[in-house]
């Protein structure tokens, strides 16, 4: 199947340098750099990604779990009925929850 993107040679990967930057590869058709400053226009810097998937992933992991258990025994009471339903606290808390989303 041909490349889609014209110019793009997908067999060739791309390097990464030591301090975490991408730079193509240089071929034939490559311009060849003056200094290699010329490359950071083109490259992408991570560490910010990185420090905020670090971020994601702490907090993610301090959230408490689910207990499947107690979700499974208070949809069971709420389907049986033996769990009243308060219309008036569940548009409250539905008002709140657009509030904090909005």
């Amino acid at each position: 199947m041909p490349d889609p993107i014209q110019g793009v040679n997908t067999a060739v990967p791309f390097n990464m340098t030591s301090g975490g930057r991408y730079t193509a590869p240089q071929t034939a058709a490559s311009p060849t750099p003056q200094s290699s400053t010329d490359f950071s226009i083109d490259s992408a810097d991570v560490s910010d990604l990185v420090a905020l998937l670090r971020s994601i992933a702490e907090t993610s992991d301090s959230i408490p779990g689910v207990d499947l258990v107690r979700v499974a025994t208070l949809q069971q009471a709420v389907q049986s009925g033996t769990v009243p339903a308060d219309p008036q606290q569940i548009a409250q808390s539905i008002m709140e929850l657009e509030a904090l989303l909005g």
